[in-house]
């Protein structure tokens, strides 16, 4: 497994894995999305399949990583933490000074996961009513 900055990343690829997975998946969307992110990761397989992606959205004073996922088959093996790593390092290289995530509460084990890697809860974010679907 190779985790790396994806510059060829595609968005089918992308698209492909969000849906096995059950996620929102339009792939024209992500043509969009990955022309501007700050960093676009990718984690692949030795066949060179797309098995993990994450994404740096913002600038270069706030950030915020985004849709991490990795494919069922291959969780529970680092992946994740892998791309996160790669992720915050990246920030931390680019001197990011605001540098957060959201995440999903009726997946409480997320939590964890992210304070694991350095993020702490912060209970004043708020987000635009359309925003909540």
């Amino acid at each position: 497994m190779k985790i790396t900055k994806d510059d060829k990343l595609n968005a089918k690829e992308i698209a492909d894995l969000r849906k096995f997975c059950g996620l929102d998946h339009d792939e024209r969307e992500w043509e969009a999305c990955l022309k501007q992110n700050l960093l676009n990761v990718s984690a692949r397989n030795s066949d060179g399949d797309v098995i993990g992606t994450g994404f740096l959205c913002g600038n270069g004073r706030h950030a915020e990583l985004v849709d991490l996922v990795v494919h069922p088959d291959y969780r529970q093996n680092g992946i994740g933490r892998e791309i996160v790593k790669f992720i915050v390092d990246y920030a931390l290289e680019h001197n990011i000074r605001y540098f957060g995530l959201t995440y999903d509460e009726d997946q409480p084990w997320l939590k964890t996961f992210y304070e694991s890697e350095g993020f702490q809860l912060v209970d004043f974010a708020m987000w635009h009513e359309t925003s909540l679907r």
